[in-house]
């Protein structure tokens, strides 16, 4: 029994160590003026993601508000819906699709200076829909 006990916290631990980050939600401001909402996958977390939009989504919305919106082409995906949740936390889900939660996003502060322009790390957002 304490062995199957083990093997039971063993199998959690290793599922909850390969969660990483997937995508991020970014505003993207110059000289202190808001220019756009954007999606980067984690794994092109850098400038020509947030300025070239090179592998970005287009946010529709306020990312900090209760619902906005990715269009198509993050990751190759259709179109993405965001819903705040009452713990402060958003909830993702296909458009159109089967209601099933494909992610989670929780608010993040961080800062990558593109030039002069800022990439300020609204959301993180944990789930596969962007690979490894």
């Amino acid at each position: 029994m304490k062995l199957l006990s083990i093997a039971s916290i063993a199998t959690v631990a290793l599922s909850i160590g390969q969660v990483a980050a997937n995508f991020h939600i970014i505003s993207l401001a110059q000289n202190g003026v808001l220019q756009k909402h954007l999606a980067c996958p984690s794994n092109y977390y850098n400038c020509k993601c947030f300025t070239k939009n090179d592998r970005a989504g287009q946010v529709v919305g306020n990312p900090q508000g209760d619902f906005f919106q990715v269009k198509n082409g993050l990751c190759g995906l259709p179109e993405l819906n965001f819903y705040k949740r009452a713990d402060g936390h958003w909830d993702l889900y296909a458009a159109g699709g089967n209601g099933d939660v494909l992610g989670t996003c929780y608010s993040n502060s961080a800062e990558t200076f593109c030039g002069s322009q800022v990439a300020a790390d609204v959301l993180v957002c944990y789930s596969y829909i962007c690979g490894q």
